[in-house]
């Protein structure tokens, strides 16, 4: 069978890199086009990547003078005309973009079957949920109407959606695009790089952690609401990230509780082997993979089901709480605490799931969705 030629537009990197991989190893034969270097992809040979630099340094300086949200409209709309022209240069069989990168390769038609990727749930259900949040909190939520009417158009030109869960699956159904145009395709876990160390004796205090952007999506706030309730020679809260600015005020009144920046994958995952406990309380992920990181480095997952991954996570591995709930999240910690044979149990079981989500699983998918199709 002659191998798909596939071109991938991404504005940035994403899991591009993996899907590329993973095209490779089965026979197909992808091209990425992309806003970064080839020196971050590589894993990918160079003659499969091609670079459009441009949009992204306009995006970066827009970002250091304090107008994110505009530099990130430009960056879309110009590398999407960008990749546009390039791809027309030459004959694929498939094109996948990642949203709000694609409407003028969708427009032009350039292959004749095309895939939308989106990393999150429906953008429309994302930005009604985090702006009803902000009002609750008296912020004001900046809703990126450029963005969003960019992937509106985007969701009717394809011929398919890919997301990440069927958490993000039904965000789609729930605004009206039919089921039969989605497709899910789960992301893995690095179990090489993520793993338990040896079983940890029952000591206190409990280390609980949480670790990405520290952001309202995230449910941060409720997280340090609910570390409120505890003594520190109990419970310790880790926060490792960068901060969102709304919640900058917040964090500086937070006693005993730590925060670390942001760290390279191969330092978080020793960090995260003398944790006890991961609090994911986000409001929204469409898929959540910290989740699985997490579970693969012997913790027990405290988690909302507005993540993806949570649905791959039974009773017996974690504790979901309903969204929006500090109250929700202290029990479920304090339970923990306070049952220390449970949580073992659920360490070993926890441990056992991620095995079972590498990223031959991912490969797998890719094979049904692009080769049995």
């Amino acid at each position: 069978m002659k191998p798909l030629k596939i071109a991938i537009g991404v504005g940035g990197r994403f899991h591009a890199d993996r899907m590329a991989s993973a095209l490779l190893e089965l026979g197909q034969e992808p091209h990425i086009y992309t806003s970064f270097p080839g020196s971050k992809f590589p894993n990918i040979p160079s003659q499969n990547i091609s670079s459009t630099l441009y949009p992204e340094i306009f995006f970066r300086l827009f970002r250091t003078v304090g107008v994110e949200q505009t530099g990130s409209d430009l960056k879309m709309k110009q590398f999407g005309k960008a990749i546009a022209k390039k791809i027309a240069k030459d004959s694929y069989d498939i094109f996948l973009g990642w949203s709000s990168f694609s409407k003028e390769v969708l427009q032009k038609k350039i292959a004749p079957r095309q895939i939308i990727m989106r990393d999150s749930s429906h953008i429309s259900f994302q930005m009604d949920l985090l702006e009803e949040e902000y009002k609750s909190l008296g912020l004001k939520y900046s809703r990126d109407k450029a963005a969003e009417k960019r992937e509106l158009v985007e969701y009717q030109l394809a011929d398919e959606v890919f997301v990440l869960s069927q958490f993000a699956l039904r965000s789609f159904i729930d605004k009206g695009i039919p089921s039969k145009k989605l497709k899910v395709l789960r992301l893995g876990v690095d179990t090489s790089l993520f793993f338990s160390g040896e079983e940890k004796r029952e000591t206190k205090p409990l280390q609980v952690v949480y670790f990405g952007a520290l952001s309202i999506r995230k449910g941060i706030h409720y997280l340090l609401e609910a570390s409120k309730k505890f003594q520190s020679k109990e419970v310790t809260f880790h926060f490792v990230g960068e901060v969102e600015p709304h919640l900058k005020k917040k964090v500086a009144n937070t006693k005993e509780v730590f925060f670390y920046p942001s760290m390279p994958q191969k330092k978080l995952a020793t960090f995260l082997r003398n944790m006890d406990v991961f609090a994911f309380p986000t409001l929204e992920d469409g898929f959540g993979q910290t989740l699985i990181q997490a579970m693969a480095s012997g913790l027990v997952p405290v988690f909302t089901p507005n993540s993806g991954a949570s649905e791959l996570v039974s009773p017996e591995q974690g504790i979901q709480i309903p969204i929006r709930s500090s109250e929700a999240l202290a029990q479920a910690i304090h339970e923990l605490l306070l049952q220390p044979e449970k949580r073992m149990e659920m360490r070993s079981k926890a441990i056992q799931r991620a095995k079972e989500i590498h990223w031959g699983v991912y490969r797998e998918r890719l094979s049904e969705l692009f080769l049995n199709a």
